[in-house]
């Protein structure tokens, strides 16, 4: 009898630290993109995985990074539960690629990593 879908991820992550399970998972939020429907409500955003793109809504308006700062930190809380907390320190943009600084909080241990879109 063959290994039900649960024992297989189970053995492939048995030589995973809890702390690169974690990133693995934030980096897979990070560069996973939501899209956003066009519509009057405030809750604009499809549920779902990912987080919204940043360039379309958010690039050229600083008050807008902020707020994209705290959508990032809303949706790694929300689809990742092992993180206690997370801080979005930075977010960077070059013509060829973007990412953001996170300082991720789990249990008594804090990392500080950089995550590209």
């Amino acid at each position: 009898m063959g290994l039900t879908l649960l024992e297989k991820l189970d053995s492939s992550c048995s030589d995973i630290s809890l702390q690169d399970s974690i990133q693995k998972q934030v980096q897979r939020i990070i560069a996973t993109r939501m899209y956003i429907k066009e519509a009057s409500n405030s809750d604009n955003h499809i549920s779902g995985f990912g987080i919204p793109e940043f360039s379309r809504y958010y690039a050229d308006n600083p008050s807008a990074i902020t707020e994209y700062l705290a959508i990032i930190r809303s949706r790694i809380l929300a689809l990742e539960p092992r993180l206690d907390d997370i801080q979005v320190l930075s977010i960077q943009t070059e013509q060829s690629k973007a990412g953001c600084q996170l300082a991720m909080k789990i249990g008594d241990t804090t990392i500080s990593e950089y995550f590209y879109f």
